[in-house]
């Protein structure tokens, strides 16, 4: 699977020797698919409006309901992506001083590569 390179810190393109670079591998091109799909809203990009996770207006719920619909929207999200098999570790924690969710996963590719990341929600 080839597709544009984006930079992960960034989400700019990546260029390589002056011109645009492809995915090199599998999990890489996988990889780039998680991280888009958890960066934006559900509904929120025109070319795929089933892309991403749900929006949750917070006065609609607990705080704790919140939380718990949050975590489990980005499990099942994530989960979705084509290439994933199956998470080997799911965590969070929330900084009620800055009130900023992390999250913290790592999931197995089809590829028997792993990939491991985190979001952060809040602020």
């Amino acid at each position: 699977m080839k597709c544009l390179a984006l930079i992960p810190q960034t989400n700019k393109f990546a260029i390589a020797d002056h011109q645009w670079r492809f995915t090199k591998s599998k999990s890489e091109y996988i990889a780039q698919k998680i991280r888009h799909t958890i960066s934006v809203f559900k509904g929120e990009w025109f070319m795929d409006t089933e892309l991403g996770i749900p929006y949750i207006d917070k006065d609609d719920v607990r705080a704790y309901m919140h939380r718990r619909m949050i975590l489990t929207a980005l499990q099942v999200r994530i989960g979705e992506v084509q290439g994933v098999e199956r998470f080997l570790s799911f965590t969070s924690s929330l900084d009620k001083g800055t009130r900023i969710l992390r999250v913290d996963f790592v999931v197995q590719l089809d590829t028997g590569d792993t990939y491991g990341d985190h979001v952060e929600i809040g602020g």
